[in-house]
């Protein structure tokens, strides 16, 4: 890691420690981690740095994240990326932290149009069905299989499986009311089950 991204992580730390009127030890403790991960960093000059789970685990706390440069000098944000249950399972470097980011199962509804299986995505957040585009690829929560992708049109869901004639087994109870991958209509799943449009897919190697 770069000197200034070192510098702009302890700014960051001690900026949020400031404002949110945290402790090293109570900001660690809401978030899951040790307070070593705080006060090593910040008050030693060894090499230690907190690893990008320690750093998403904290953002999560303070609703804010460090804002890091690459060798570019574009700013960039770690954004958790979270699985259906809020939970964060892994963290990435984007260039905006206005988006969110999902981690996809093996079974993406978009495999054809490079939603891979097990990427990460990441998201702009819509509140509505209303706030998509034709032809837009969106991200919902689903009753049947946690989360799936699929081109919005016309109040319609499109999914595009890599595999047309192989579907998750979850989709034999029906509950999304849907058994294959035929197009679904929005209403069927609604617009609180809505995360947003995909901008950004990430394969997973």
């Amino acid at each position: 890691m770069e000197e200034n991204e070192r510098d702009a992580i302890q700014n960051w730390m001690r900026e949020m420690m400031q404002i949110k009127m945290l402790t090293a030890n109570s900001w660690a403790t809401l978030a899951g981690t040790s307070p070593t991960n705080i006060t090593r960093f910040l008050n030693s000059d060894s090499k230690f740095l907190p690893s990008a789970r320690t750093l998403a685990k904290l953002s999560k706390i303070v609703g804010s994240s460090p804002q890091l440069l690459d060798k570019s000098t574009e700013a960039r944000y770690t954004i958790p990326v979270m699985d259906y249950k809020g939970k964060c399972v892994n963290v990435i470097l984007f260039d905006r932290d206005d988006v969110v980011a999902y981690k996809c199962r093996r079974y993406t509804g978009m495999g054809a149009k490079g939603v891979s299986a097990f990427a990460s995505v990441i998201v702009e957040p819509r509140n509505s069905f209303n706030e998509c585009d034709d032809g837009d690829t969106v991200l919902f929560n689903s009753w049947c299989y946690e989360i799936l992708a699929a081109e919005y049109r016309a109040g319609l869901l499109y999914f595009f499986p890599r595999d047309p004639m192989s579907s998750p087994k979850e989709f034999e109870n029906g509950k999304d009311g849907y058994t294959d991958w035929s197009a679904c209509p929005i209403e069927v799943i609604g617009d609180d089950r809505l995360y947003g449009k995909i901008i950004h897919a990430i394969i997973d190697f």
